[in-house]
């Protein structure tokens, strides 16, 4: 078990800060051992980024973000078209016209385009 492992997502952690700050101040206020050791255990949650809980369970969002952008893939691709730009915008903004530039990908009904991507 690796105990210093970030394992908590930033707004958990901006949160968890808050409300430990809170939880604090109203155990000393109030003289509860309690709300201050909560506090205490928000405040280590949200300023070292791991929750021991989380490690029990096999909770990790800190990488939420990471995983969904390594399922997307990316798709890049250019050609150039010896036309006119106005021409061009014209055709392409006309959802008539679409499915003649973009093949079968494009589905064009009542003035409507629609992308196949084939997924």
């Amino acid at each position: 078990m690796d105990l210093g492992k970030v394992n908590v997502e930033l707004w958990e952690r901006r949160v968890s800060v808050g409300l430990g700050g809170a939880f604090v101040l109203g155990g000393i206020v109030r003289r509860s051992w309690v709300g201050g050791v909560l506090g205490l255990a928000l405040l280590y949650r949200g300023l070292s980024g791991h929750s021991y809980l989380y490690e029990l369970l096999g909770i990790n969002t800190a990488n939420r973000l990471k995983e969904a952008e390594a399922r997307l893939t990316e798709l890049e691709r250019s050609i150039t078209i010896q036309r006119p730009a106005e021409e061009l915008y014209r055709l392409w903004s006309d959802p008539s016209t679409l499915s003649k530039i973009m093949g079968d990908s494009v589905e064009v009904t009542r003035g409507r385009a629609t992308i196949c991507t084939g997924a």
